[in-house]
C-alpha cells in the first residue's frame, strides 16, 4: 500500500539560477498578429491576445497553463465584428475579460468574458453606449465585477466608462471627464479588491491659445458611484503639457501614475501614493533628463517600492537611450536616472514587468526585427541587454510584459505569430511519496515534480550512498529503521528544487510454527460468515509547496502563502506552528508536553489539478514577535488535502521567516 510519509520540503526549493529560457512560438504559425496583448492569472497561467489580419479582424486567444503547453488560437471576438485595440484582463482565479474596438461606423465595442473554471463566451457581446468609441481599457477584480473605459470621438471627445458587477450586466454609461473639455489617452488599473482608478488626458480650457493639457483622475470603489475627478499636475501654470498615454499600475495598496511632461525642459513625471491605498499626498516627482524623454513605464513590488523605464534622446532625435529610476520605499525619493541600454535605433517604448519579490525586467524594440531585454535584481542595477528575438522568432512591435510570480514573460509580434520568452527565476514544486518495505525487498519512490515553464529533471540520493535518476525509482535497504531520501528537481533554467520523504523499513516476520508435538486443541466453534472488507478508497494525490516571499511582504500581509494543487476538487488547510524551544526564544506561551504552538492557519478550496494559494493567516501575538526577533525563524506547516470519496493526505512543510 503507498503511504504518504512525512515529507519536507525545503523552502520551495532552494536555488533559483535565473535564466531566459530559449523562445517558443505562441502558435505554431498564423493566424497573422498584431496589437498583442499578455495577462497572468494567480495560478501562473498566461493569456495572449491579438488581432489577426483580414478583411475583417478577429481577437483570438492563446492560453498556457502552468506546466503545460499552449492552446490553440481561438476566436474569442468572431471575425464579423471587424475589431482591434484589445484590451484584456484576468483575476487572481482565471476570469478574464476581453474587450475589443470595432472600427465599422458606430458599431459598439465588443467584449467576451471567461469564467473561473475556463470557460469563455460562446459570443461576444456589445459594450452599452460605446459606439464611435476607441482605446477600451479593462478592469476585472478577484470578485469577477468588471470596469470598461474608453475615449469617445465626439466633438469634444471625452472619456466615459461602465461598470459591471459580478454576474450582472452593464449599467449606464456615465462620462467621467469634465464636460465640454477635450479629454484623450484614458487608461484603468483595477485592484484585487475591486477598487479602479482611471487617468487621461484633458485640456484645461477649450480655446485654442490655451497650451495646458493636464492629467485627470477619477476613482470608483466597488459598487460605489465614481467619485469626482481631480488634476493631477498643476492646473495654475501657463506652460505644462502633457503628452502620450499616462499609465496607472496600482496593486492591493499602492498606486502609481507616470506620464511625459514639458515645462521649462522635457522630463518624465512619476506619482505614488502614501501607501494607504486612497490617495496622493505627495507631491509630483520630475525625474529631469538633459534630453527628450517618453513613454514610462511604471511597475510596484509587492513592499510597494516604484520603478520606471523610459526612452530619452540625450543626443538628439536619432539615437535613443533606455532609462531607470526607483525608490527604495512606497513614499522615498526616485533615485537618479542610471542608463539600461544606449544606441538604440527603433522607436521604441520599453515595456515593465515587477515582481512581488522587487525583481524587474525591461525589453525594448531595438529595430531591424529585434528585441532586448535586461534584468534588475530588487535594489539592484539593471544588468547588461540581452537579445530574446531568434531569426525564426524576430520582432516587429513593441514587446508587452507581464510576470507569473517571479518569472518574467516577454511577448511579442512575429507578424505571423506570437513568440514568448520566459526569464524563469522559480524552482520546481515537488511533492515525494515512499512505500513502506522489509529489508531486502524494494522501496518504491515517487516524485511529483512541476514547473510551469519546461521539463524537470528529478535525482534521488536515497541517504546510504545510493542514487538514482526519474520521476519513479526504487531501493533496497540493507536495514531496518526510518530512512531518509531527498529528491532534487531542475528545471530548464537551472532552478533547484529539494524535499525529502521518509519510508519506513522493517524486518522480517518470523516464520510461523516449529517442531515436536502437536498441541492438542478444543474444537473451534463454526465461524461467522466473513463480511466483505469495505472497498478501498483512493488517498487525494496532493502537491504543496511554501511560498518564499519578502518578510515586508508577509508582515503586510499578515500571512504566509502555500501553494497547494489536489488531483481532484477540495480542500487544503494548513497550520502553521513553530516549536517549543523556538517559542521560548520568542518569548511566547511554551506548550505543555511535545506540542509545538499553534501561530496560524488557512484553508481554501482548490480545482482538480490547478494550484490554489493557501493565506496562512498569522497570530497578532505570533507576528509581533516573529517581527522583534534577531534570528530568522523556522516554521512547520502541515496541510491536509481532503476531498469527497477520498482519503484525505497530509504534508508538513518547512519555511523559514527572515525578519
Amino acid at each position: 500500500m503507498l503511504i504518504a510519509l512525512a515529507v519536507a520540503l525545503l523552502a520551495l526549493g532552494g536555488k533559483a539560477q535565473a535564466a531566459w529560457l530559449p523562445v517558443e512560438p505562441v502558435v505554431a504559425s498564423g493566424p497573422t498578429a498584431s496589437d498583442v496583448q499578455v495577462a497572468v492569472d494567480g495560478q501562473g497561467d498566461v493569456f495572449v491576445a491579438w488581432v489577426t489580419a483580414g478583411p475583417a479582424h478577429a481577437i483570438v486567444v492563446s492560453e498556457h497553463r502552468a506546466g503545460g503547453s499552449w492552446s490553440a488560437a481561438t476566436q474569442r471576438i468572431q471575425a464579423t465584428q471587424d475589431c482591434q485595440d484589445p484590451s484584456l484582463a484576468v483575476d487572481e482565479a482565471g476570469a478574464a475579460i476581453l474587450v475589443a474596438d470595432c472600427k465599422t461606423g458606430t458599431t459598439p465595442m465588443r467584449y467576451a468574458t471567461r469564467s473561473i473554471f475556463g470557460t469563455w463566451s460562446t459570443i461576444s457581446f456589445e459594450v452599452p453606449g460605446s459606439g464611435s468609441a476607441k482605446q477600451p481599457r479593462a478592469g476585472i477584480d478577484n470578485a469577477g465585477n468588471l470596469a470598461v473605459a474608453w475615449q469617445t470621438e465626439g466633438s469634444p471627445s471625452a472619456v466615459d466608462a461602465v461598470y459591471a458587477p459580478a454576474g450582472g450586466g452593464f449599467g449606464a454609461v456615465k462620462q467621467i471627464s469634465t464636460a465640454g473639455k477635450v479629454a484623450t489617452e484614458p487608461d484603468l488599473a483595477m485592484t484585487p479588491t475591486g477598487a479602479v482608478d482611471l487617468v487621461w488626458l484633458e485640456e484645461r480650457k477649450q480655446t485654442g491659445i490655451d497650451p495646458v493639457v493636464q492629467v485627470m483622475i477619477a476613482r470608483k470603489r466597488g459598487s460605489m458611484e465614481w467619485g469626482a475627478s481631480g488634476h493631477l499636475t498643476n492646473n495654475f501654470t501657463s506652460t505644462p503639457i502633457a503628452f502620450g498615454e499616462p499609465q496607472v499600475e496600482v496593486d492591493g495598496t499602492h498606486q502609481i501614475v507616470a506620464w511625459t511632461q514639458e515645462e521649462s525642459h522635457p522630463e518624465m513625471i512619476a506619482r505614488n501614493s502614501n501607501g494607504d491605498g486612497n490617495g496622493f499626498s505627495e507631491p509630483i516627482v520630475g525625474v529631469a533628463e538633459s534630453g527628450s524623454v517618453e513613454s514610462p513605464s511604471v511597475g510596484i513590488d509587492g513592499s510597494g517600492r516604484s520603478i520606471a523605464t523610459w526612452r530619452s534622446f540625450p543626443a538628439g532625435p536619432t539615437l535613443i537611450s533606455i532609462k531607470s529610476s526607483s525608490t527604495s520605499s512606497p513614499t522615498g525619493a526616485w533615485a537618479a536616472p542610471s542608463t539600461v541600454a544606449e544606441g538604440v535605433t527603433g522607436f521604441t517604448e520599453p515595456a515593465l514587468a515587477v515582481t512581488p519579490s522587487g525583481f524587474s525586467a525591461s525589453a525594448w524594440y531595438v529595430g531591424g526585427g529585434t528585441i532586448d531585454a535586461a534584468t534588475r535584481p530588487a535594489g539592484g542595477a539593471f544588468g547588461t541587454p540581452v537579445t530574446l528575438t531568434t531569426a525564426q522568432q524576430p520582432g516587429f512591435e513593441e514587446p508587452v510584459m507581464t510576470n507569473d510570480g517571479e518569472d518574467s514573460v516577454v511577448v511579442w509580434n512575429t507578424f505571423d505569430h506570437p513568440a514568448v520568452a520566459v526569464e524563469d527565476r522559480t524552482a520546481p514544486a515537488l511533492a515525494p511519496t515512499a512505500t513502506a518495505a522489509t529489508i531486502g525487498s524494494p522501496t518504491s519512490f515517487t516524485a511529483d515534480a512541476t514547473d510551469a515553464w519546461g521539463p524537470v529533471s528529478v535525482t534521488w540520493d536515497f541517504g546510504d550512498g545510493a542514487t538514482a535518476t526519474g520521476a519513479t525509482a526504487a531501493h533496497t535497504y540493507a536495514s531496518a529503521g526510518t530512512k531518509t531520501a531527498t529528491v532534487t528537481a531542475t528545471d530548464a533554467a537551472g532552478n533547484v528544487g529539494t524535499a525529502t520523504v521518509e519510508a519506513e523499513v522493517t524486518a522480517p516476520a518470523p516464520p510461523s510454527g516449529g517442531g515436536g508435538e502437536s498441541p492438542v486443541s478444543s474444537p473451534s466453534p463454526t465461524p461467522l460468515p466473513a463480511r466483505a472488507p469495505p472497498p478501498a478508497r483512493p488517498k487525494v494525490r496532493l502537491t504543496a509547496g511554501a511560498v518564499a516571499q519578502p518578510w515586508e511582504k508577509q508582515a503586510k500581509a499578515r500571512a504566509v502563502r502555500v501553494r497547494c494543487k489536489l488531483d481532484v476538487a477540495g480542500r487544503c488547510a494548513v497550520v502553521a506552528t513553530i516549536g517549543k524551544a523556538v517559542a521560548k526564544g520568542l518569548g511566547l506561551p511554551v506548550p505543555k508536553g511535545k506540542k509545538p504552538l499553534r501561530v496560524g492557519s488557512g484553508k481554501a478550496s482548490t480545482r482538480a489539478n490547478r494550484f490554489a494559494r493557501v493565506k496562512v493567516k498569522l497570530t497578532a501575538q505570533a507576528l509581533a514577535a516573529i517581527a522583534a526577533s534577531p534570528k530568522p525563524v523556522p516554521l512547520a506547516l502541515a496541510v491536509t488535502a481532503t476531498a469527497a470519496d477520498r482519503d484525505p493526505t497530509g504534508r508538513t512543510l518547512r519555511l523559514t521567516l527572515h525578519p
